[in-house]
């Protein structure tokens, strides 16, 4: 439980310097009658990242054979922990989940391929929260290398 008076329902709190990231549960409570003190509880968020969307357009190249360009673009998101039951929920579409972000709605239009720390993985799943998004980003269980 924490005291701040300017704090509101659904909104996220981070600490400098660390970057941890909470967010508040339920309605703040008024504790004092000037409205000076709330108090409210939080949930531990994991800590920001930084998200390269990668969107893919068929184009045609100087012969006319259609070809995939890619385009990307930076997001932030904040890392959750990965479920014991998304295990089972990822091998339905042939994946082995890797991580799991929460991003403001508006920043997602549906790419299918994300880089996270120089590395590609697909978004295999989207769930709207309100107004963030859960992504949940993995590989393919053939394409897994042994030495990554």
């Amino acid at each position: 439980t924490w005291f701040r008076p300017d704090i509101a329902e659904d909104c996220r709190i981070k600490l400098l310097p660390t970057g941890e990231m909470y967010e508040v549960v339920g309605k703040p409570e008024n504790i004092s009658m000037r409205n000076q003190f709330c108090k409210f509880r939080v949930r531990a968020l994991g800590n920001e990242i930084t998200i390269t969307l990668i969107s893919q357009t068929e184009a045609l190249d100087s012969i006319r054979q259609p070809v995939m360009e890619e385009s990307t673009r930076d997001i932030s998101g904040i890392m959750l922990e990965l479920q014991e039951e998304e295990y089972a929920h990822a091998q339905q579409y042939l994946m082995m989940p890797a991580f799991r972000f929460r991003v403001f709605v508006g920043e997602y239009n549906g790419e299918h391929f994300a880089l996270v720390n120089g590395k590609r993985y697909h978004i295999y799943r989207a769930q709207g929260v309100s107004d963030y998004i859960e992504l949940y980003l993995g590989e393919r269980i053939g394409d897994i290398s042994v030495n990554s």
